[in-house]
């Protein structure tokens, strides 16, 4: 039985959702070559012996080889920051659709939105994050090529890093009573980046409200949220226009919308 097979069955036993995905992955990492067949050194097969054990107890595979993929990026990731999701590139695709020079990307986690944003038009983006652990990656991250500022979205009046044409956000959302089921989110994402209070928008309604200070009058803004609370968040947003909600690639409400309505 090859390697790669063995790895897979004992993460299959584990619980784990991709276990075969995994197990390339792990085995290419261990090896440094772009190959799961690679012959390993028996430095490397202990190497690799520790990290599906703690694959095995569900520590997330991106903390376990440091890195997550997000659109054209590789993002430094670990303990102390959200993972980023494959659902928030429809966040960036839709940003894209419209040109801009400035943004502002309110709780930015390790930046991989804002730096999307940064090295695929040139704009310049402003990265703001409150946890201290997050602001560490996020400025790895940025690399010179966002700016990274320490802020509460909920507490301090941003409105000198504007007038912007996007604020993009993908906040705190899941309800404070609501555990998500996978252990990699409920045990290891930081909780600061997960929960947002009894109905899970308290740092929505933050981050509407900066937006309304930030944004030039026909400016958009775009926030990700949970996927039943599409209506929820459109009723939040008075005074925009074009307001709609966007599904992400599993047809599930996950962005909403709007443009600051213009004066006059």
């Amino acid at each position: 039985m090859s390697l790669r097979r063995q790895v897979a069955l004992r993460l299959r036993a584990a619980g784990v959702p991709s276990p075969d995905a995994d197990a390339v992955t792990l085995i290419e990492f261990v090896s440094g070559n772009r190959s799961p067949f690679a012959e390993l050194t028996a430095e490397q097969t202990a190497q690799l012996e520790g990290l599906v054990a703690k694959r095995c107890c569900r520590v997330p595979l991106q903390h376990l080889t440091g890195r997550a993929g997000f659109r054209y990026l590789d993002v430094q990731v670990g303990p102390g920051v959200f993972v980023p999701r494959p659902e928030t590139e429809v966040l960036v695709d839709v940003a894209l659709q419209e040109p801009f020079d400035r943004a502002i990307d309110l709780c930015t986690g390790s930046a991989a939105i804002a730096v999307s944003l940064a090295t695929e038009t040139g704009a310049e983006v402003v990265a703001v994050e409150i946890d201290p652990l997050a602001l560490q990656w996020a400025r790895r991250n940025a690399a010179g090529r966002v700016e990274v500022l320490a802020a509460d979205v909920c507490a301090d009046d941003l409105a000198h890093l504007g007038p912007v044409e996007l604020v993009v956000s993908n906040p705190p959302y899941i309800p404070d009573a609501m555990v998500p089921r996978d252990p990699e989110v409920a045990l290891h994402d930081p909780p600061v980046a997960l929960y947002g209070g009894v109905d899970g928008l308290d740092v929505v309604r933050c981050v509407v409200a900066q937006a309304r200070r930030l944004l030039r009058p026909g400016g958009r803004m775009l926030l990700e949220h949970g996927e039943y609370q599409g209506a929820d968040v459109r009723a939040l947003l008075d005074g925009f226009e074009e307001v709609r909600t966007w599904q992400d690639l599993s047809g599930r409400d996950r962005i909403t919308g709007g443009r600051l309505a213009r004066r006059g």
